[in-house]
C-alpha cells in the first residue's frame, strides 16, 4: 500500500483554493474581480478552499482516489448550495427556478450544479490542473512521486483530453462573458488577476517545496484538518439560518436533501476502486513528456483571454454558445450521476 508523502508549507494550500475559485467561480462568471471583493476574499473563496481541502482529504484518508470517488465527493461538494445559497432550492439569485421545482428543489439548477458543475469544475479539475503544475517542480522526482497514477489518464496530452480541454475554456468564455453583462474589461481583468494569483502561489510552491512539491502536499494533518471541519461546520450553521432565510424550503425538501447526502455518502463508501495493483502498470507506462506541462496551461489561458474577447464583442453568439453550454453541461450532469451509479450498484451485483 503506497505510503503517501506529505510536505509542510501553506502555499500549496493556497494555490489549490485558488484553482477551485478559479474553475469555479470565474469559469461561471459569478465572482468577478472576486479578488478586490470582500465578500468574495473572506466568503466565497474560504468555501471553496475549505470544502476542497475537506473532501480531497477525505479521499486520501479513505485511499479512495479514482474519478469516479472524487466525482461522488464533489456531488456532495455541490450540496453545500441547498443549505448555504439556497440555489438548489429556490434558483440563481434574483431569479425563479429555471424549469419551476419539484418536491422543492429547482431541477435545471440541481442538474447542473450539483451533478456536473461542482464536482468537475470546483473539485476534478482543480485537482488535475494542480498535479500538472507539480509534476514541472522537478523532473528528476519520479511521475507517482508527484501525481496519483490514478489519474494519469487524464493527465495525458491525448486527443480526447485535449478537446475536453478546449471544450472547458470555451464554456468559461462564454459563461464569463454573458454573466460580466459583456463588460470586456471587468472580464479579462478577473481572468488575469487570477491567473496571477495562481502564478505567484504555483512559484512560491515551487521555491519552498522544491522537488517536495506535489499532489500530496494538500495532505492535511490532524490540527489542520480538524480546523477546516470546525471552519466547515461554522461556515454552514451561519450561513444556513442568515443568508436569503426567506429562501429556507419545506422541512419536507430539507430532509430529501439529507436523504441524498445518506445515497451519496452510501455509493461512495461501497465503491471498490481497482487496488494499488492494478495502478502498478501506469509506474512503468506514464511517459513524463507526454502529460500536459506548465505551458500547455499558459495556452489555454491565453486563449481563454483571447475568446473572451471574442465574446464581448459578439454578445449575440455568445448567448446563443452558453445556452448550448448550459444544456449540455445539464445533460452530462445527468449521464454522470446516473452511470456512476449504475457502475457502482454493478460492481455489488
Amino acid at each position: 500500500m503506497t505510503e503517501y508523502k506529505t510536505s509542510s508549507s501553506i502555499f500549496p494550500i493556497f494555490l489549490i483554493g485558488t484553482l477551485s475559485m478559479f474553475f469555479a467561480e470565474v469559469f461561471s462568471g459569478a465572482s468577478v474581480l472576486w479578488f478586490i471583493d470582500i465578500w468574495g476574499i473572506f466568503v466565497t473563496f474560504p468555501l471553496y478552499w475549505g470544502h476542497t481541502l475537506f473532501f480531497f482529504n477525505v479521499a486520501l484518508r479513505c485511499r479512495k482516489l479514482d474519478f469516479t470517488s472524487l466525482y461522488l465527493l464533489g456531488v456532495l461538494f455541490g450540496l453545500y448550495e441547498s443549505w448555504i445559497t439556497k440555489v438548489i432550492w429556490a434558483g440563481y439569485f434574483g431569479q425563479s427556478p429555471g424549469w419551476g421545482t419539484v418536491a422543492g428543489f429547482a431541477i435545471a439548477e440541481l442538474l447542473v450544479i450539483v451533478f456536473f458543475w461542482h464536482p468537475i469544475m470546483s473539485f476534478i479539475v482543480p485537482i488535475f490542473v494542480f498535479e500538472v503544475l507539480s509534476l514541472s517542480a522537478n523532473s528528476d522526482v519520479p511521475v507517482e512521486d508527484k501525481i496519483l497514477l490514478e489519474h494519469a489518464t487524464f493527465l495525458v496530452r491525448s486527443k480526447r483530453n485535449w478537446l475536453i480541454a478546449l471544450l472547458i475554456t470555451l464554456m468559461g468564455a462564454a459563461f464569463l462573458s454573458v454573466n460580466a453583462g459583456f463588460n470586456l474589461i471587468a472580464a479579462e481583468l478577473t481572468v488575469l488577476g487570477s491567473v496571477a494569483i495562481i502564478f505567484v502561489f504555483y512559484f512560491l510552491s515551487k521555491r519552498k517545496l522544491g522537488s517536495g512539491f506535489s499532489i500530496y502536499s494538500l495532505q492535511l494533518r490532524k490540527k489542520g484538518f480538524v480546523t477546516v471541519i470546525v471552519y466547515l461546520i461554522l461556515l454552514y450553521a451561519i450561513t444556513f439560518p442568515l443568508l436569503l432565510p426567506e429562501r429556507i424550503p419545506a422541512l419536507s425538501t430539507m430532509l430529501l436533501t439529507i436523504v441524498f447526502y445518506i445515497v451519496i455518502i452510501l455509493l461512495f463508501y461501497i465503491h471498490k476502486p481497482a487496488s494499488d495493483s492494478t495502478h502498478s502498470s501506469f509506474e512503468t507506462s506514464v511517459d513524463r513528456s507526454s502529460l500536459f506541462t506548465v505551458k500547455d496551461l499558459r495556452n489555454l489561458f491565453g486563449l481563454l483571454v483571447a475568446l473572451i474577447l471574442v465574446m464581448c464583442i459578439l454578445p449575440v453568439i455568445s448567448v446563443a454558445l452558453m445556452t448550448v453550454l448550459y444544456f449540455g453541461a445539464i445533460f452530462l450532469g445527468v449521464i454522470l450521476i446516473v452511470t456512476t451509479s449504475l457502475r457502482i450498484i454493478k460492481e455489488k451485483l
